[in-house]
């Protein structure tokens, strides 16, 4: 792994940045060292590691604003809507949970 990873360069180094910055949790430092040590220009394997963690954040930003209402609605269960609405759905806490 650690040879393909290498041999891929700057590609690897943004999909394995971009990776990191969202729900899989790696590290990408130890391929930025390894790039280093196998002689890649430094500059360029300093700036790709922030742009791939910059798109993975946007990533993670765009699915939670887009998909947090349907996905609380089909996998939660959770009622959106007002706090009567919603205290309808939680009969014990009353509507002082919902806000």
């Amino acid at each position: 792994m650690h040879e393909f990873l290498v041999a891929n360069g700057y590609p690897a180094l943004f999909l394995l940045s971009f990776l990191a910055s969202t729900l899989i949790p790696l590290g990408s430092e130890w391929l930025l060292v390894a790039l280093i040590v196998q002689g890649f220009a430094p500059l360029p394997v300093v700036l790709v590691p922030p742009a791939g963690n910059l798109m993975g954040a946007c990533t993670s930003y765009g699915i939670g604003v887009c998909g947090s209402t349907f996905l609380t609605a089909r996998y939660c269960g959770w009622v959106t809507g007002s706090a009567s609405e919603q205290s309808s759905f939680l009969p014990n806490m009353g509507s002082g949970a919902c806000c």
